[in-house]
C-alpha cells in the first residue's frame, strides 16, 4: 500500500471550472465514483511518482476542443482513499508548468468543508 502525504493549498478555481459534467461522467464510468466539481490542491512536497498514476483521460474523450480551450491534453488519475473515509481520484493535468508535486483530489464529497481542511493542513491519501 503507497501512502501520499501532503499540504492542502489554495486552489485558482479552475477545478470547479474544469471538473465538467463530461470530465465527472468519465470519471463515474471508469471508476464508479460520482464526483463533484472541483478539485482540492495537495501539494506533496516532492516530485509526485507519476508510475503511481496508471489511468489517463484524453482531452479528445472529454471534448475535441478541449486542449485548445484549457492548454490541458488530458489527465493522468489514480484511484485514493483519503484519510480512510473517502474515496476518490487523485488526478495530474497534462499541460506546460503544471507542478511537479502536486496532485488534484476529486471527490464525491467537498472535503474542504467535510473534514474542515484548511490552507497549510496536512492530509493522507492511499492508493487503492
Amino acid at each position: 500500500m503507497t501512502e501520499l502525504v501532503g499540504t492542502v493549498g489554495p486552489g485558482q478555481g479552475l477545478g470547479v471550472e474544469r471538473m465538467t459534467r463530461p470530465v465527472l461522467d468519465l470519471i463515474r464510468s471508469r471508476t464508479g465514483i460520482d464526483a463533484i466539481s472541483g478539485t482540492l490542491n495537495v501539494w506533496l512536497g516532492r516530485p509526485v511518482d507519476e508510475s503511481l498514476f496508471p489511468y489517463f483521460i484524453d482531452a479528445a474523450d472529454i471534448s475535441p476542443d478541449w486542449v485548445g480551450e484549457t492548454g490541458q491534453s488530458g489527465y493522468w488519475w489514480v484511484r485514493i482513499s483519503i484519510e480512510g473515509r473517502f474515496e476518490g481520484v487523485a488526478a495530474r493535468a497534462v499541460e506546460p508548468d503544471y507542478p511537479d508535486d502536486l496532485v488534484e483530489i476529486v471527490c464525491g464529497v467537498h472535503l474542504r468543508s467535510t473534514l474542515d481542511l484548511k490552507d497549510g493542513d496536512t492530509i493522507t491519501m492511499t492508493v487503492l
